[in-house]
């Protein structure tokens, strides 16, 4: 394994990189520095989940060999989005480890920012229509109105269970 390539937002994903980075000994680059290793280098790469897809994902699996994806996403762990993901780009024998990152409505910017505000408000009208019974849909929407950040070394250890098997 030659290093750890991440795509990062608003921080979280990057936080994973370099803690995993830390653990492993791997280099860790952001995915526009891909041009700082070899092409087919063997990677570990880390995005963040936007609209169903990681962001980058594409882009470091023409130029790198992906060994691990890891998407970074605010979706709880008892509704992983692993398996979206896995069907979303044909994945059959890549390893995909999903991280709970975190949400900050105040380090989003343009477009992102514009497209949050305006899920957050659907969301709302949608926990008013449920009566406001639905306690998904509840959590959910004070986690994208509050900052909130599930980031934690803990999340790391079945990839580094994996990383350690190589």
């Amino acid at each position: 394994m030659n290093a750890i390539i991440f795509d990062s937002n608003t921080g979280f994903t990057e936080r994973y990189a370099k803690m995993l980075g830390e653990k492993t000994g791997l280099k860790v680059l952001n995915i526009r520095d891909k041009g700082s290793l070899p092409k087919g280098s063997e990677v570990i790469y880390l995005g963040w989940l936007n609209a169903g897809g990681v962001t980058g994902f594409k882009k470091a699996r023409k130029y790198f060999n992906v060994k691990a994806l890891c998407p970074v996403g605010l979706t709880p762990l008892d509704e992983l989005p692993d398996k979206d993901v896995i069907k979303r780009y044909g994945l059959k024998d890549l390893p995909v480890f999903y991280l709970r990152g975190g949400f900050d409505m105040d380090k989003l910017k343009g477009l992102y920012k514009l497209l949050m505000k305006i899920m957050i408000s659907m969301l709302e009208k949608n926990f008013k229509k449920s009566g406001n019974n639905d306690i998904y849909l509840k959590n959910r929407i004070d986690g994208m109105k509050n900052k909130v950040d599930f980031v934690s070394e803990e999340n790391l250890e079945p990839l580094i269970d994996w990383y350690n098997q190589q």
